[in-house]
């Protein structure tokens, strides 16, 4: 197949050929690194060699190198079928790091984690070099799986087994998924979701700040900063009752907050290089209400992140509760049969809901929540230079 596809793209490129008379011309696209070897190859081929920047008009390729650690990211974006158009920017990093907290605390079973770890480290044994980086992916996030799981106490949603040694020992209190007494866990879990999700925003727009700059519109950013700080106070307020940390109160910093985002949101948005009849276009009605949907946008994203907590949840509800109907058939006699298919059909079906999970919410709360803040659309395509691929 891969011969063909090399035969199909070199009949393409044939096509496309331009011709004037005796003159035969190509027109594409090469990176700026590169240049000079295409004027040496050039020179000593006996080629004519015009070279320009690309105009705004134009459909540029983007070509991404990812490095280290990084390139786990590819396969996701592979998965989704996306990539950052030419003036857009790569966010592998900051998408990486998230998304593999995002799974560990969406799945949160340490039992899991190990069976998908297994299953890479089998994988990696015997696929070939080229198929290994999406499996090393996999026991990136199966190990984040893993220690999530160990530190909140789950392990197959069995109370059971965390409470053996030495898995006891591995749990810490404020977050474990079993009740433990005097301890509202729940309520830490929550915080620490509306904790990663203020701070992926934040530095959405703190990265955008310095990227504006010199340009006055940077400031909006810095709005979208000091509004975003009071909603996530907001949040804390209303959905969780959380006023104070360690004698410092929330609530007075969130309407100062808000106000200070707000007027430099308006002040900025709209500036193109003259500040003062700018500054009028962003007290223009209806910029200042579409600011301010923008603004409960903000809220709802924060707010969005909570999900992290509901799908964990309920992931260890759905394993304790198959746990349960296993017990209640037994495993005395001929019923054990019955139950240990009750425990494999149970927790296979939540690996399954777990894994859609990991979809659906996982990669949504980078490709929408986080990405929007950074503008990116995802318009891009893959610099692929003519070449022969097959071995």
């Amino acid at each position: 197949m891969m011969n063909l596809t090399d035969e199909i793209r070199f009949e393409e490129v044939r096509t496309g050929v331009g011709t004037d008379d005796e003159l035969v011309y190509l027109y594409g696209f090469s990176p700026e690194p590169r240049t000079e070897e295409l004027k040496q190859a050039a020179a000593e081929n006996g080629w004519g060699l015009m070279m320009r920047n690309p105009t705004k008009d134009e459909y540029v390729p983007t070509l991404i190198k990812r490095k280290g650690p990084v390139k786990m990211a590819k396969p996701i974006f592979d998965l989704m079928g996306t990539f950052p158009g030419y003036r857009e920017f790569d966010i592998s990093l900051v998408f990486l790091t998230a998304f593999t907290i995002f799974v560990a605390m969406i799945v949160g079973d340490a039992g899991y984690g190990l069976i998908f770890l297994g299953l890479a480290f089998w994988g990696l044994a015997k696929a070939p070099e080229s198929a290994k980086l999406p499996l090393k992916l996999v026991v990136l996030l199966s190990s984040a799986i893993v220690i999530w799981g160990a530190i909140t106490g789950t392990w197959f949603g069995s109370e059971t087994i965390a409470s053996w040694k030495p898995f006891n020992s591995l749990i810490i209190p404020q977050i474990a998924s079993f009740a433990q007494e005097g301890i509202d866990s729940v309520l830490a879990v929550q915080l620490i979701c509306f904790i990663i999700g203020v701070t992926q925003l934040s530095l959405a727009r703190i990265e955008m700040f310095f990227r504006t700059l010199p340009s006055l519109k940077a400031f909006e950013h810095l709005g979208w900063l000091s509004l975003l700080w009071g909603l996530f106070f907001l949040a804390m307020n209303i959905v969780l009752g959380i006023t104070s940390w360690k004698g410092i109160e929330f609530t007075p910093l969130i309407v100062p907050l808000a106000i200070a985002g707000f007027v430099l949101i308006v002040l900025f948005s709209n500036q193109q290089g003259h500040f003062f009849l700018d500054m009028l276009k962003g007290l223009n009605p209806i910029n200042l209400l579409l600011n301010f949907l923008d603004g409960v946008s903000s809220f709802s994203n924060i707010i969005s992140y909570i999900r992290l907590f509901a799908v964990g949840l309920s992931s260890v509800a759905v394993a304790a509760s198959f746990n349960a109907m296993a017990l209640s058939i037994g495993f005395d006699g001929p019923q054990a049969i019955g139950a240990v298919l009750m425990l494999i059909i149970g927790h296979g079906l939540n690996i399954i809901l777990a894994l859609m999970s990991i979809i659906v919410h996982g990669i949504r709360l980078n490709m929408l929540e986080y990405s929007t803040q950074l503008g990116l659309e995802w318009s891009g395509y893959p610099y692929e230079p003519f070449a022969k691929r097959a071995a």
